[in-house]
């Protein structure tokens, strides 16, 4: 609100401040008093005795505006830009696919006057015309490395495969997998359960560019095919333990006498699979089924080794999987060699991790402590190094949503063999037995993030199609903010499948593909970014089972002609999004599609000028161009206090909040989640911002400060920050600092220039500010700091950093 004057008494209301200016007009003042009340209780303040003191003036360095609405305890900011766009109707208008009538002229405003395409029947792969069904699966390459015939996971389930129907062999025999020229690819089916829709194949694929991605496809519906699943064309090394003839068998094996029983043999799956039982009368004995070769690690990707195994008893050492190094010898019990381990411990009935020789029975996993186990349930576990680190996973059998244990190591070992058996270290009881079960093991390559698939709508190989080529030439060299398209699809099917594609970056690259109804008009505003040059273009394809018109009367590009720096403002108990734009002083608001949580973080991307929003288990995206919200992905875990988002190098990193450890990564166009472990916790009064190169986390209620790469994905620890209470962080551009509010109201900067010991200095001239709740809603804009105080107030307060 504006500052009025008032005659007193004055009841004051919610979210307003009274400041009480007091002029003297005599020099002969005895007292002064000033009494304010809350309710019943009334307080006078004293002035003692007038005694008139020249000092120099103080200029104030801060200056309160006020909302048009109250922000409540917890709230977030960022800053951020208002875009005002400009549309552009097409030059050119061309059918590529199809039968095409009408003109570019046609597309210039939304009339009735349409540009019309025919479908027409067409096969897109000749070779594969039996498999009458196929979907495009987008594999995300989240590291800045290219990958060659690398083995990606895929994973169908009911959510992200509705096809399933169309899959003739109930154990996937029909399934094949080819690349964009129907080239076959290497597969093998780890697990298939049509009834309950679940399957885990994992594909051999030729190349993913370095932060990229690639396409490949998979194929269906043949009632003759049978299956080409097979485990050692995809995979570095692959058992399935079918085959034991010693002459010609992988394995060799060592045991310590004296042990009383040993059995090494395919007793168990219907004669597949490798079963391990022995009775030890002394400690450390031990059985060491090992791999006849060793592999070394190449200095680029890293390799990882899994296993399906059961421990079938409870005991000590019932089950192993240990990679020595290709240095130690085999004839030892795994204590006394060198190697990375995951042993199920049947002493403790818990799953314990080992790198010999620094670390020993270690029950402490970056997920929790004491991961426990039961005799005769099946487990997939997987060691693997990469980038100097050791990866140890435990995961439920048949599902990989998230390991059930995880660690990562920060030291690793450059070579290995695989060992298999089980061991004794107890010496407490006399004769024990034994017995693990393994049904397959595999070597396969590995880098951390693994990359992440993202599986299309069904298409079918005959099927009729148009496209449509809209070109733009002589635009404005500014920002493309979004394609607005309106189309009907007339056809006697219900749906078609739509894909819009741009040559923004110089390649085609797809915006949207999904499926949409047929006989209804279709209003598309894909939002998408980058700068045009001049020249533009657009294809519009249309796919359908059966025969089509396309009739498209409108299309626009439209182009940014303005940004206005702004703030926004989320805060809880809102559901609207404020907009304080700077250089015109004045706020503005919008819906949210959502209903708020208690607990938002918010950031504003740079590079798409979109603006991300974590609320509750959600992940939108807000274009302020078009003025749109978009539903992103469900996020890994439920937003909470100090919860942090930031999205840099085309990643997105979130940290749940509510004192979690754990940093969540995901691909900006990639749909799974991968995870690490953080140094500190996210608590209360947690704060994050970007400098350009590394996001700087203050973990709240403790003093740990680090900053983090993004890149190398490397923790260091910064100097001790001067308040574990942050209320706002954000990064001085101008000056190379990172300023923070402390809970009350002082003001720091950290300047990493400065000597160690001296990076932290306070503001020099202090405001009467004393914000209390928590909330990361900072700014930095041209040398003024703006702080959303929040506290149930309308406050805005802007201080000079000068």
């Amino acid at each position: 609100c504006n500052p009025i004057d008032l005659e007193l008494p004055y009841t004051l209301q919610t979210g307003y401040t009274l400041s009480l200016y007091i002029v003297p007009k005599s020099t002969n003042i005895v007292s002064i008093s000033a009494t304010t009340s809350i309710g019943s209780l009334v307080v006078s303040v004293p002035v003692k005795q007038y005694k008139p003191i020249t000092v120099p003036a103080i200029t104030p360095n801060y200056e309160i505006k006020y909302s048009d609405v109250i922000f409540q305890n917890y709230t977030v900011a960022v800053r951020g830009y208002r875009i005002v766009t400009n549309s552009y109707a097409p030059s050119k208008v061309s059918t590529l696919l199809g039968m095409g009538t009408g003109s570019v002229d046609d597309l210039e405003s939304k009339d009735g006057k349409t540009y019309n395409v025919t479908s027409i029947l067409q096969t897109r792969w000749e070779e594969w015309i039996d498999w009458p069904y196929y979907v495009e699966i987008t594999i995300d390459n989240i590291v800045n490395m290219n990958l060659t015939n690398y083995q990606v996971r895929i994973v169908l389930t009911s959510t992200n495969f509705n096809a399933w129907d169309h899959i003739v062999g109930s154990n996937g025999e029909d399934l094949r997998f080819i690349d964009e020229y129907g080239n076959e690819l290497s597969y093998w089916i780890e697990y298939f359960d049509k009834v309950n829709k679940l399957g885990i194949i994992w594909v051999k694929v030729p190349y993913i560019p370095a932060s990229s991605t690639t396409k490949i496809y998979m194929l269906y519906g043949n009632p003759n095919a049978q299956s080409n699943s097979n485990g050692s064309a995809v995979f570095e090394f692959f058992d399935d333990f079918e085959q034991f003839d010693t002459n010609t068998w992988d394995w060799t094996y060592v045991a310590l006498s004296p042990i009383v029983g040993l059995k090494i043999s395919p007793e168990f799956h219907d004669g597949i699979g490798l079963r391990v039982k022995a009775r030890y009368k002394s400690p450390y004995q031990y059985v060491n089924v090992y791999t006849k070769n060793t592999w070394n690690v190449p200095n680029t990707y890293g390799y990882i080794v899994d296993s399906r195994l059961s421990p079938r008893t409870n005991k000590d050492h019932d089950a192993r999987l240990d990679l020595y190094t290709a240095s130690s010898n085999i004839d030892q019990h795994p204590l006394y060699a060198q190697g990375a381990y995951i042993h199920a411990w049947g002493y403790e009935d818990i799953w314990v991790w080992y790198f010999t020789p620094n670390e020993v029975v270690n029950n402490t996993w970056d997920n929790g402590i004491n991961k426990s186990f039961s005799r005769r349930s099946w487990w997939i576990i997987s060691i693997g190094y990469f980038g100097n680190r050791t990866y140890y996973y435990i995961w439920n059998d048949k599902n990989y949503t998230s390991p059930y244990a995880y660690k990562i190591y920060r030291s690793m070992y450059n070579d290995f063999r695989i060992v298999l058996g089980n061991e004794r270290s107890r010496t407490d009881v006399g004769t024990i037995s034994q017995e693990v079960w393994y049904d397959w093991i595999r070597v396969r390559k590995f880098v951390y993030p693994e990359p992440q698939i993202s599986i299309g709508e069904e298409k079918q190989v005959t099927s009729h199609k148009a496209s449509i080529l809209i070109a733009w030439s002589n635009l404005p060299s500014k920002n493309l903010k979004f394609i607005n398209i309106s189309l009907v699809i007339e056809s006697i099917a219900s749906n078609a499948i739509l894909t819009i594609q741009h040559n923004i970056t110089g390649t085609w690259i797809t915006i949207t593909e999904k499926s949409v109804a047929t006989n209804t008009e279709i209003n598309e505003i894909d939002i998408t970014y980058g700068e045009v040059t001049t020249d533009l273009g657009v294809i519009i394809t249309v796919e359908c089972s059966e025969n089509f018109i396309a009739r498209i009367d409108y299309v626009s590009a439209n182009m940014e002609s303005m940004k206005s720096p702004c703030i926004y403002v989320l805060s809880n108990g809102l559901n609207e999004l404020w907009i304080y734009d700077i250089m015109q002083d004045s706020w503005i608001s919008t819906n949210t599609p959502f209903t708020l949580v208690s607990y938002p973080a918010m950031y504003y991307d740079e590079l798409t000028q979109v603006l991300w929003i974590a609320n509750g288990q959600e992940l939108y995206i807000y274009d302020p161009a078009s003025s749109t919200w978009k539903l992103d992905d469900t996020l890994p875990s439920l937003t909470s206090y100090g919860s942090i988002l930031i999205v840099t190098n085309n990643k997105i990193w979130y940290g749940p909040g509510g004192n979690s450890y754990v940093l969540y990564v995901r691909g900006i166009r990639g749909i799974s989640w991968s995870d690490a472990l953080m140094p500190g916790a996210l608590g209360h009064y947690s704060c994050v911002e970007y400098n350009g190169t590394h996001i700087l986390i203050n973990f709240g209620s403790s003093d740990k400060f680090y900053e983090f790469s993004p890149i190398t994905e490397e923790w260091v620890e910064l100097e001790t920050p001067p308040t574990i209470y942050c209320v706002g962080s954000v990064w001085d551009s101008d000056r190379g600092v990172l300023w923070i509010v402390n809970r009350g109201g002082s003001i720091h900067y950290y300047d990493p220039k400065a000597p160690i010991g001296n990076q932290w200095k306070p503001l020099e001239i202090q405001p009467p500010y004393y914000p209390q709740t928590e909330g990361d809603r900072l700014v930095y804009y041209n040398n003024y700091l703006y702080h959303i105080r929040s506290d149930g107030t309308r406050e805005l307060w802007i201080v000079s950093t000068e």
